[in-house]
């Protein structure tokens, strides 16, 4: 075990309990909509859209921490929470899978990566990245961990935050 994936892991649990707190009182109804402020729709990323979008995540970056090949992704979470996609609303709920799907792919993924980190030594971390899409952008294996974990992770829930004000409702914290 390593102090690089600890400290990952630990960043990534607190980033689990940030996201049940932002969590608490959004109503399943109100989980795909975009916000409406003035009689203004708010162009933004709604809690269905951070959620779906981060569960894609955490698949590839347990790869990275074990070693191995990618893991699979559902086919229609990449089609719908892709980097490429656009968030929409989604009044209906016809769009978007259920909250409580959602909220179950998000934590079970995080769940697991944090699992790999926990039991990667740090010479993995120090390894060169062979994932095409990052490799560039992260040249190791802990660069791209460090980033797209913690830090991409808690700029989206930075969005689902300021989504809540938007739609009204008091600080999560």
């Amino acid at each position: 075990m390593g102090s690089f994936g600890n400290a990952q892991a630990h960043a990534l649990e607190m980033l689990l309990y940030l996201s049940e707190v932002l969590l608490k009182g959004i109503p399943e109804d109100r989980f795909a909509r975009l916000p409406v402020a003035a009689n203004q729709t708010i162009e933004t990323n709604h809690p269905a859209f951070v959620f779906g979008h981060l569960s894609l995540y955490p698949a590839r970056l347990e790869a990275l921490a074990r070693g191995g090949p990618a893991l699979d992704v559902d086919a229609s979470y990449l089609e719908l929470f892709s980097a490429s996609s656009t968030c929409v609303d989604d009044p209906d709920g016809s769009r978007y899978p259920a909250r409580d799907a959602i909220i179950e792919q998000y934590t079970s993924g995080y769940r697991s990566l944090i699992v790999a980190l926990r039991e990667m030594d740090d010479e993995q971390a120090s390894k060169a990245n062979t994932d095409e899409r990052w490799k560039e952008r992260y040249p190791s294996i802990g660069d791209a961990l460090a980033f797209i974990g913690p830090v991409h992770t808690g700029f989206h829930l930075g969005q689902v935050s300021a989504w809540r004000r938007a739609e009204g409702m008091p600080s999560a914290m």
